[in-house]
């Protein structure tokens, strides 16, 4: 830019400033390896997308073939809508108990 000056002035971090910066790219270049080693390994995992999860003597509990990892990975849908944890149904390793009967094709999709 026209007019703007810059000016080198040598930064000077006290011992515990200097101990922090050196934690925080410790923490960095961890997180760096963490990233690498899972994407060299596919993702992290296995994925599920559009289970229908087989029915059992009980109508309102259904069976995945593995059980979401995290569990909060499962998102679950009936006649095309998403049903949301604790207020539609809730997870139990493989198993899913709805609330109400479902209505329409299940389908689910997941992380293992």
């Amino acid at each position: 830019m026209a007019g703007t000056q810059h000016y080198n002035i040598p930064l000077v971090l006290t011992p515990e400033a200097q101990y922090l910066v050196a934690e925080v790219n410790t923490a960095l270049a961890a997180c760096d390896g963490a990233l690498k080693t899972v994407e060299q390994s596919g993702g992290g995992g296995s994925s599920a997308d559009g289970e229908i999860p087989q029915g059992t003597e009980n109508p309102l509990v259904f069976t995945l073939q593995n059980a979401p990892s995290p569990a909060s990975s499962l998102k679950l849908y009936v006649g095309g809508l998403r049903q949301m944890p604790i207020n539609d149904f809730t997870l139990s390793n493989n198993q899913i108990a709805f609330i109400q009967a479902p209505i329409g094709n299940i389908q689910a999709d997941y992380r293992y």
